[in-house]
């Protein structure tokens, strides 16, 4: 069995695990803290790059949830087990190089951290508002962009990749190699380097805005920070009853598990990543926005320092461009009861459910919060 720890937070960690004897089996994750076993994944997730690096098919990647707030300097291991209950492996976190960075760039007019674009990244799970704010935000005439984005996650691959490579030819760095000549930093440089270079020729004006409702895009948030310096972060929350039964509207062949496992992912990322960000997010919830509409995306327009014709118009769009308003569910808060979660899926549902809904003070009744009912916010 090989594998390593790539990222590990205070709500989350994730990475890879194989059994080369035995590639096409799915192996056990779990994370222990002081003896005790605070969470576990089947390493299933796929995932390009180590498709690429001839990891077996590629799904061997994991991403497991704590079942309390751990700081990452205090768990103890992680381990991996095959179908052999004697069989496991600690893995070990991948860590990144702190040697000084060599230039490898011809042009060395082409920065690897921009300070000259401003873009804005619309974050949050499907179905939790972000399609209504970076449309509104394209219709407002300051910002380029698509509908959606989904390539910048792959600026995090890529470095990911570079990470896997040169962390498993430890023998080749030895001696007389280009391997060893060449920093990894070089091609760390690289990269953002050649994602600076894309966007500028992309959003000729700096302005411009990526929706992207992924996990992996939340996970991507601090390097697109280190990337672009003067980014800001729009995430879209939503609990996650009302998230699961948008979900099963717009997507009803999608499992249940996949739904509420989307959704708690996405938001334990973004426990570990916001804290990175200072002022640079603003954190909306989907039920604010259907509710309060003007005042959010005022709000939203001060945060983004839109000059007024802008966001005069970003409001008007927002306000007469909600999705999902034609569901009788838009704005409502309804109960875990609406979900209709049989016996056998409510355990698995409330141990993923459950650290999350604390994390961000949300209730399983119809008063949506648990400080105060929603009426009074």
């Amino acid at each position: 069995m090989e594998g390593f720890v790539e990222f590990l937070a205070e709500h989350q960690a994730g990475g890879w695990a194989f059994d080369a004897a035995h590639p096409n089996r799915h192996l056990l994750v779990t994370a222990h803290l002081d003896g005790e076993q605070i969470g576990a994944a089947i390493a299933d997730m796929p995932r390009p790059d180590l498709r690429l690096a001839g990891i077996g098919a590629g799904d061997h990647g994991f991403e497991l949830t704590f079942r309390q707030p751990v700081a990452p300097a205090s768990l103890v291991r992680i381990e991996v087990r095959s179908g052999d209950p004697e069989a496991s492996l600690v893995l070990e976190f991948l860590r990144r190089s702190n040697h000084s960075m060599v230039d490898q760039a011809s042009n060395l007019l082409i920065p690897f951290a921009d300070t000259e674009q401003h873009p804005v990244f619309v974050l949050g799970p499907a179905r939790s508002g972000t399609s209504a704010v970076a449309l509104a935000l394209l219709k407002s005439g300051r910002y380029e962009g698509h509908g959606e984005g989904h390539l910048l996650p792959l600026a995090r691959d890529l470095t990911t990749v570079i990470d896997f490579y040169y962390a498993n030819r430890t023998a080749m760095r030895q001696g007389d190699t280009l391997l060893r000549a060449v920093h990894i930093d070089a091609f760390q440089r690289m990269v953002r380097r050649g994602f600076v270079q894309l966007t500028r020729a992309t959003f000729p004006t700096g302005y411009w805005i990526d929706k992207t409702p992924t996990v992996a895009m939340v996970r991507a948030v601090p390097l697109l920070r280190e990337i672009w310096r003067n980014a800001r972060f729009v995430f879209l929350k939503r609990r996650v009853i009302e998230n699961v039964l948008s979900r099963r509207r717009k997507f009803p062949h999608e499992t249940l598990e996949h739904h509420y496992g989307d959704w708690a992912g996405v938001l334990a990322a973004w426990l570990s990543a916001r804290g990175t960000l200072g002022d640079a997010a603003i954190e909306v919830d989907q039920i604010d926005l259907a509710r309060r509409g003007d005042e959010v995306a005022a709000a939203i327009a001060r945060f983004l320092d839109m000059p007024p014709p802008f966001a005069d118009a970003f409001r008007a769009a927002l306000a007469a461009d909600h999705p999902e308003q034609t569901s009788e569910l838009f704005g409502q808060a309804t109960t875990l009861d609406s979900l209709n979660l049989s016996a056998a899926d409510r355990p698995q549902f409330m141990a993923t459910c459950d650290p999350i809904m604390d994390a961000y003070g949300y209730s399983y009744d119809e008063s949506y919060y648990r400080d105060r009912p929603l009426a009074t916010r």
